[in-house]
């Protein structure tokens, strides 16, 4: 197994093209009220942590939260920051803030803080998993909610290799994104590489996405281990319950 700090090195290096991550991300926008929801339910101090090109936090921006997004990305940053710089700045509260999820410190607490859009897959150890949820009991104020999303994972889809590439997404006269992948039992890892394959605008390029995967009850667990209690686990962003059948973990904690 490879070092923890070389995976979570390549972690960074995956999303150090913000223009190229909101051309694949930017227009899943299913679970943003969602977001909205349940941030509403807690108050209106908001904090995301891998909070990347403001994919969720612009619209709780719009929707009139005091918010603090922080990422280790500096050109996810940029481009987030531009994003809010089009914003009333007497109308709307944010601060986009570069920092680790693991080792941050702010001389303020929240009523919220979420980990949208699997970014706390990128924990791949219990030790990141310990000093990221004892940054958020630092930073959550008492009865505020902490809320975390990861995939749920399907066996049969995750354990066989794909040595030879597959096409996984398609953007028309910009690029195309072909996957191998293979997954280590052991340390519960997903090693990927995206190959983007470019239309004549520039050089092709590999990257390696690397997730962890959390098994149901394994990551329940974590949250219990490290003092927070579980009110809800969901199945999806409309609410369902959690089952089998899920294709996400969305757990809504508490301290």
């Amino acid at each position: 197994m490879k070092k923890k700090e070389d995976l979570y090195k390549k972690t960074i290096d995956f999303h150090d093209d913000g223009e190229i991550y909101d051309v694949v991300n930017s227009s899943f926008v299913e679970d943003v009220p969602f977001w909205k929801k349940w941030c509403e339910k807690a108050g209106k101090n908001v904090l995301e942590l891998c909070s990347g090109t403001g994919r969720i936090g612009i619209p709780l921006i719009k929707a009139g939260f005091n918010y603090t997004g922080i990422d280790n990305s500096k050109d996810f940053l940029d481009i987030a920051r531009k994003k809010a710089a089009k914003l009333d700045p007497n109308k709307y509260s944010c601060h986009f803030l570069h920092g680790d999820m693991r080792s941050f410190s702010l001389k303020q607490k929240f009523d919220s803080i979420i980990i949208p859009f699997n970014a706390f897959q990128h924990m791949f150890t219990s030790d990141d998993i310990t000093r990221c949820m004892g940054q958020v009991k630092k930073h959550l104020r008492k009865g505020g909610l902490f809320i975390v999303n990861v995939f749920n994972p399907k066996l049969e889809k995750l354990i066989p290799d794909y040595e030879k590439e597959r096409d996984i997404y398609k953007f028309p006269k910009k690029f195309s994104i072909f996957e191998t992948r293979r997954y280590d039992k052991a340390s519960q890892i997903m090693f990927a590489d995206w190959h983007y394959k470019f239309y004549g605008q520039r050089k092709d390029f590999t990257k390696n996405l690397i997730m962890r995967v959390f098994y149901p009850q394994e990551f329940n667990s974590y949250f219990e281990a490290n003092g927070f209690r579980i009110i809800h686990k969901f199945g999806d962003y409309k609410g369902r319950p959690f089952d089998s059948s899920s294709s996400c973990q969305v757990v809504i904690a508490t301290r």
